[in-house]
């Protein structure tokens, strides 16, 4: 099958594979700077993929962490029959008919809340 193989300053750390169809096998590098989420100056990879067909969307992660100046990473596409199985999973975000729900709710115990601080103010 084809996987992705990852070597880090010449050591390798993972060889993924595509999940079955429906799905996305992924390796991403990022460098954030000026954000409050994340330290500054943050730089990071990840090789992930998920997973269409399990509910909630499975999140598979073979190799992920910081990276440094001077640091190589290689990512090649290779054929496997053996590759490495995922160090982490997660699910991923709920359904969108979960998220209506819970904004709905959130958005009334917002309005409870507009209710209450007008009536403290006298505006009712």
């Amino acid at each position: 099958m084809i996987c992705f193989e990852v070597t880090r300053n010449g050591k390798r750390l993972a060889t993924a594979a595509s999940p079955e169809s429906p799905g996305v096998l992924s390796f991403d590098m990022a460098r954030v700077t000026g954000s409050q989420r994340v330290p500054p100056d943050s730089n990071t990879f990840t090789l992930w993929a998920v997973d269409w067909r399990s509910a909630p969307n499975e999140i598979r992660k073979w190799c992920e962490g910081d990276l440094s100046v001077g640091d190589e990473l290689v990512v090649r596409v290779v054929e496997s029959a053996n590759p490495d199985p995922p160090t982490v999973i997660e699910h991923g975000p709920p359904e969108p008919a979960d998220l209506i729900e819970r904004e709905r709710l959130n958005l009334e115990a917002l309005e409870g809340q507009v209710r209450l601080l007008r009536r403290k103010l006298g505006l009712v």
